[in-house]
């Protein structure tokens, strides 16, 4: 069977399950990503489809397992990292379990999200993507305190980063 992906009204495929697979696995693909076996018609999210359901439950577990043993307990040097979040009420309570599997992340205004992470921020946008629907987005980037600016957050929010981007997380 083949699979088209419909994102944003653009159609993209038609793709083979092995590749719905690696694209899975590269958090391309998603329980809410919107497929069809017609180009034309009958998108529905990918956890709609039997056979992708099944894909994503595994790789889900796979990840599970893996996410359990490595990010927040990694001796390795860790890095300040931004998130900025556009997310659907039913995506943001997964992003946010996920996300604090890396790390103690702090949200000190809505929408953005600071965290102290070993994680790569390709490695967190792959496994944090897998948590998001289709119109929901996500920015990473790198940060320090000294190479960081923002005006008018308010006192708590600057307060937070100050101390959180001198702490170390």
């Amino acid at each position: 069977m083949n699979w088209f992906i419909k994102v944003r009204d653009m159609v993209y495929g038609p793709y083979s399950k092995e590749r719905m697979a690696r694209f899975a696995a590269e958090g391309r693909v998603s329980f809410q990503t919107m497929v069809s076996d017609n180009q034309e018609h009958g998108f529905k999210p990918a956890a709609d489809d039997a056979e992708l359901r099944q894909i994503l439950t595994e790789l889900n577990s796979q990840q599970s397992q893996n996410k359990t043993i490595a990010p927040s307990t990694n001796t390795q040097t860790t890095q300040a990292l931004v998130l900025y979040t556009k997310l659907s009420k039913a995506s943001e309570k997964s992003f946010v379990q996920s996300l604090k599997q890396f790390g103690n992340p702090i949200q000190p205004v809505a929408g953005v999200w600071i965290l102290h992470s070993s994680a790569s921020s390709d490695k967190l946008r792959n496994l944090l993507s897998r948590d998001m629907g289709a119109s929901d987005s996500l920015l990473i980037f790198k940060v320090s305190q000294t190479q960081a600016a923002w005006f008018n957050i308010g006192e708590t929010a600057d307060r937070q980063i100050r101390e959180y981007l001198s702490s170390g997380g």
